[in-house]
């Protein structure tokens, strides 16, 4: 399933050892590209799987108004016989009817928890590209003042470096924070999804 994926293939932590807030930015970064791209596909199949549902439920209707054709014509005929048989498989119909009709409400309400989420974490790689922007902005200016001779310029890079990545850690753990709660909703729907299916 979808959370198990996810778990496998992004697992991996950042290398805390990694001081340069841009290097780490350009790691979270590549961690939450390939989330999204994850939680894309997602949306995807599900939606693939809605219009799938969407079909069956579309032809289930076709029968069932042949049917009440059928059952019309039959009465009309005095062929009860005919007209029982008809309304037996029109019930059928209609039984699995109501069975595809949940499982779409289930899939729109999967459907919506994924697009939630694809925009939370688009929305939260944009504002790690911001961050990028600045720090190497930053980092131009402090070069050039390096480049002229300035006094204690190298601790006021070192103090700017360690601020800024602490803006990154604090940046990358609300990724994870919001992921692990992502996935743990994800993965309790799945669960409901086999217990139905077991029924």
């Amino acid at each position: 399933r979808f959370a198990a994926k996810v778990s496998s293939n992004i697992s991996r932590i950042l290398d805390n050892s990694i001081d340069d807030p841009i290097e780490f930015l350009d790691a979270s970064y590549l961690a939450q590209l390939r989330f999204l791209q994850e939680v894309k596909r997602a949306v995807a199949e599900i939606s693939t799987s809605k219009k799938r549902l969407e079909l069956q439920k579309a032809k289930l209707q076709m029968n069932i108004d042949k049917l009440e054709i059928q059952i019309k014509e039959a009465n009309d005929s005095k062929r009860h016989d005919l007209a029982e048989n008809a309304t037996k498989s029109k019930d059928r119909f209609q039984s699995n009817l109501k069975e595809i009709d949940m499982q779409i409400s289930e899939i729109d309400l999967r459907l919506q928890k994924m697009l939630a989420a694809e925009s939370k974490f688009a929305s939260m790689i944009q504002d790690l590209e911001s961050k990028k922007a600045i720090i190497k902005a930053y980092g131009v200016s402090l070069g050039t003042v390096r480049g002229l001779g300035a006094s204690r310029t190298t601790d006021k890079i070192k103090e700017e470096q360690l601020r800024f990545r602490k803006e990154a850690t604090n940046l990358h753990e609300e990724f994870l924070k919001y992921k692990s709660l992502f996935l743990a909703e994800i993965l309790e729907s799945d669960t409901q999804e086999k217990k139905t299916s077991i029924k």
